[in-house]
Formats: structure tokens, sequence, C-alpha cells
């Protein structure tokens, strides 16, 4: 893939959203205060609805502002997926919004002419071995 035009695109925006975005303490929190997998869901995932995502809006300000390229985050380091997959329950259109996330985002993108970036993250807190390695299984639904 030739990069030159990342390399020559100046300004862009990177959106960190998703489940993370419920509690507003960050996207590590559920690293950071050690909360299990079960327990973070419990407290967060089915209350994030998404009832006013809108990237439409988000490409046209990002246009206006002179930016070139849009980076959503469809999956972070807490496992919660933005679009719907078969190796996991816990993304958007099983939970939550129930609806697919990136779709709308990817054309928003396309519709105001913006590059298009997808951030996916491979490290993954709700996969035991991540913390215990891949033969140690988990003690007590905890991974900390």
């Amino acid at each position: 893939m030739n990069q030159k035009w990342f390399h020559d695109a100046g300004l862009g925006l990177f959106i960190h959203w998703g489940m993370f975005s419920v509690h507003g303490r960050g996207e590590w929190c559920p690293y950071q205060e050690q909360i299990p997998t079960d327990e973070y869901d419990a407290r967060y995932l089915d209350k994030f609805t998404a009832d006013e995502y809108d990237p439409e809006i988000w490409a046209r300000y990002a246009v206006r502002a002179g930016m070139e390229y849009m980076v959503l985050t469809c999956k972070h380091h807490d496992g919660f997926c933005l679009f719907d997959t078969e190796t996991t329950d816990r993304n958007a259109v099983k939970r939550g919004p129930k609806r697919d996330l990136v779709a709308p985002f990817v054309t928003a993108c396309r519709k105001y002419g913006l590059k298009c970036g997808l951030y996916f993250s491979l490290p993954d807190w709700s996969v035991p071995a991540f913390f215990n390695g891949p033969n140690t299984p988990r003690a007590n639904g905890r991974h900390f």
C-alpha cells in the first residue's frame, strides 16, 4: 500500500469512541482500575446505546476544519467491537446499540471525500491469554 498520502495528508481526526465512553474515564479504565470483563460489561455494555451516534456530523466538521482523513477505533483493548463478528458477542450488533457502527462511519467518510481508517487493537483484555499466557486459565474470572 502506498503510504505517501498519509505522510502528506496533514490534519486528520482520530476518534477513540466505544463502550468506554459511557463511564467517561478513558479507554484504559478497565485495565487501570482492574475491572474484570464480566463486571465491566455488567456496568457499561448495555448502557452504550450510541443514541446520538452521527458520523456524518463528524465528517462534515472534519472537512470544515481542513482534515483529510478520519480514523475510528472499531475495537479497542477492552475487546468490544463496533461491528458484527463471529469471534465475540461483545459487539455493537449483538449488545448495546444493536447495530453496526462502522459502516455508517465509512459511508460518511466517503460521502465527504475523507480517507477512512479503522483502528483495530490486537491486544484484548477480554481474552484471558492476554494477561495469563496461552496455557494458564484465568482465576475466578479475573485477569489482574
